[in-house]
């Protein structure tokens, strides 16, 4: 971070209250709060060069996925990134779980609907929400029993409790492309 320069200062010590000064005081403090938040994510795994092109920037590095897909971005061969599809499969997942947890009026959710959630906003009732949802936890039983993995632990743990464990991301990936394929790729298909 780079040391502040000094501001100007009235004859009585307060900070100078003239326009120009000011917006020198915001663009500053603009400034060292993105460097912050930058710093703060290169300390939590993006690499200093994905720093540098402004990706720690990025909003979605605020996550563990959003991290997981910076890092798949800068090495294809990297145990622990996203690709794209792994990655919107995360997002609609993540989604779907907070518009079911708000259509069934679970404690300390928001009970307005999600923008862009799919399930709420569009006439959805909390039982065709829960026959939607049911169908996303049996897409991930179902490879969970076929790979005999924690699937769903490691869905819940990452993407919903913003948990990053290891040994979990081989199953995170499974689950994520079991999603993709259930449930996003037919949608491709289809625009």
């Amino acid at each position: 971070m780079k040391p502040r320069t000094s501001t100007r200062r009235e004859p009585n010590g307060r900070l100078s209250r003239r326009a120009i000064d000011r917006k020198d005081r915001d663009d500053m403090t603009a400034a060292e709060a993105k460097s912050v938040v930058i710093e703060a994510r290169v300390r939590h795994g993006i690499p200093r060069e994905y720093a540098d092109l402004q990706d720690a920037g990025r909003p979605n590095a605020g996550t563990i996925h959003g991290m997981m897909r910076i890092n798949g971005m800068q090495d294809r061969n990297d145990p622990t990134g996203l690709t794209d599809d792994q990655f919107a499969a995360a997002e609609w997942y993540i989604g779907r779980h907070m518009a079911y947890l708000r259509l069934i009026g679970a404690p300390g959710r928001p009970h307005e609907p999600m923008e862009g959630s799919g399930m709420a906003g569009q006439g959805v009732t909390i039982p065709d929400a829960i026959a939607e949802w049911n169908k996303v936890l049996r897409v991930l039983q179902d490879v969970s029993t076929e790979q005999r993995s924690p699937v769903i632990a490691a869905m819940d743990t990452i993407l919903i409790r913003q948990a990053f464990v290891h040994t979990m991301v081989g199953d995170l990936r499974l689950g994520l492309n079991a999603i993709h394929r259930a449930f996003l790729a037919g949608q491709r298909r289809a625009a």
